[in-house]
């Protein structure tokens, strides 16, 4: 079976050079540390936008759950992060999901939790980067659990 081709080869670079001269900027990007259990308690979390011509992306990445070193804390935790990007091409289609996950505790020495997705621009797409950090607090902050979500999204992913 053939088809022409060609009419659809001629739109999408329509699409493309559009999307590349109309290209908004980015949401600002998320740096800084999330305090967990009354300050006792911190992670490093970025969550970042780009764009070339055609694509834009997202990352969203977290340290481990640290204590705060202004504090001194000293105590047993344990805790999960869930870095998460998520994109929607268009209104016609589903969100898609990446997700890298981390369980640690004190003491125990981990990699940084770093997830990210690209997708080509559209008018329409969506994209959000989500960090979720819970933790089960030292005794010394008075409390037994915490969590912190920090999340940013950029609708129309580049294209006013």
């Amino acid at each position: 079976m053939t088809r022409n081709i060609a009419p659809l080869l001629l739109g999408l670079a329509f699409t493309l050079t559009a999307s590349a001269a109309s290209a908004a900027t980015p949401p600002s990007n998320y740096s800084g540390y999330v305090k967990l259990c009354n300050l006792r308690l911190q992670a490093k979390v970025d969550i970042t936008f780009g764009q070339t011509g055609t694509t834009a992306s997202v990352v969203a990445k977290s340290s481990p759950v640290t204590y705060n070193p202004a504090l001194m804390t000293a105590g047993v935790y344990g805790y999960s992060i869930v870095a998460e990007t998520a994109v929607k091409p268009s209104n016609a289609h589903p969100w898609f999901f990446t997700e890298a996950e981390q369980f640690g505790s004190s003491g125990n020495a981990q990699p940084d939790v770093r997830t990210g997705d690209v997708i080509f621009k559209d008018p329409n797409c969506d994209m959000r980067g989500t960090v979720t950090i819970t933790t089960q607090c030292p005794a010394i902050s008075g409390m037994t659990s915490d969590t912190r979500v920090v999340e940013r999204r950029w609708v129309g992913c580049g294209v006013d």
